[in-house]
């Protein structure tokens, strides 16, 4: 069984990949990702026959393209990042719905999909999943919007793109759409691009994480009274461990918010009760909201969900967010 998935390479199946669809599935493959959740289509065949041929890859087939998506959601919490493939305008637009939610909730799934031939859109034929009106790559946007990195693949620029594709995945933890067409997929890849086996890995810059250092610490120094609120994009960037060890250092209370809850756990000796507003456990919402400062370990929603309908009382210039990427 591979280890959690980061974004840096635990296997290589990538040396048998024969064509540039075999490639892209391969590239994800050696992350460490064993299932895929897909709904075959025609244009997307090339992507459909290089999840069943990799050996390190069990293809799980969906009923329907939102099955598929939400399945692959699921599997990408558990594991750190997922596979879901699906074919040109009706099933990807079919799959929308859970790849927006991953990217609502920091959660890396790679959609990939097959388009139409090139032929056929250099000479704006009329094609079946389209509008009939010759017109192509509208969709494009729209898949792209549910995710924080998109990419057109072509032999030319597999390595680069996928490169690029799979940094940007994990650097936000959100969703990457990678498209490719049915003739492109089945030729071999040409672009000549060494490859980044460690993706995964983002380097802060020194004198920015030096600020950011001291602000912590100033503001720590400065307070008599700290609370910690814990967020779910902990688990997402794979920080949960660290941000425990920080409150078992300062030994402060920390509390934890709807949308965040288990990221933690509730057993926890430093657990001091579930906070949102109105809806707050007894005495939560005066240790809270009297404190000094509080830390936001990862980056809480400050939502009418997480807020108890914004009824909490909290004046958030005492909030100090420890996020993934900034402080």
């Amino acid at each position: 069984m591979a280890n959690y998935i980061t974004g840096n390479k635990q296997l290589d199946t990538v040396k048998h990949a024969q064509t540039t669809a075999e490639y892209m599935v391969a590239r994800l493959v050696d992350l460490g990702i064993e299932h895929s959740f897909s709904v075959p289509g025609d244009f997307a065949f090339a992507l459909d026959h290089a999840l069943i041929s990799n050996p390190e890859l069990h293809n799980v087939i969906n009923a329907n393209e939102l099955n598929a998506s939400y399945a692959a959601d699921g599997y990408a919490r558990v594991k750190g990042a997922a596979i879901l493939c699906t074919t040109y305008a009706v099933g990807e637009l079919s799959a929308l719905n859970g790849v927006m939610g991953s990217k609502a909730e920091n959660v890396v799934v790679f959609h990939l999909v097959g388009t139409p031939v090139n032929t056929a859109v250099a000479k704006h034929k009329q094609i079946h999943h389209t509008l009939g009106d010759g017109v192509f790559g509208q969709f494009f946007n729209l898949s792209a919007s549910a995710t924080c990195v998109a990419a057109l693949i072509t032999p030319d620029n597999a390595r680069r793109e996928m490169n690029r594709v799979i940094r940007e995945a994990f650097k936000f933890r959100q969703p990457a759409y990678l498209s490719i067409s049915l003739d492109d997929g089945a030729r071999p890849v040409t672009d000549t691009t060494p490859e980044d086996n460690y993706c995964g890995n983002s380097m802060s810059q020194t004198k920015q994480l030096q600020q950011a250092a001291d602000l912590i610490l100033t503001q720590l120094s400065q307070a008599r009274k700290v609370v910690a609120i814990p967020s779910i994009k902990l688990d997402r960037f794979g920080l949960t461990q660290p941000a425990l060890q920080l409150i078992e250092k300062l030994n402060i209370p920390f509390v934890i918010m709807p949308h965040d809850k288990a990221v933690i756990p509730q057993t926890h000796a430093n657990y001091s009760g579930f906070y949102s507003g109105l809806l707050s456990d007894n005495g939560v919402s005066e240790l809270v909201e009297t404190a000094d400062l509080i830390l936001d370990l990862g980056g809480v929603f400050w939502s009418d969900f997480n807020t108890g309908g914004f009824s909490n009382n909290l004046a958030l210039s005492k909030v100090l967010t420890l996020a993934p990427s900034f402080v």
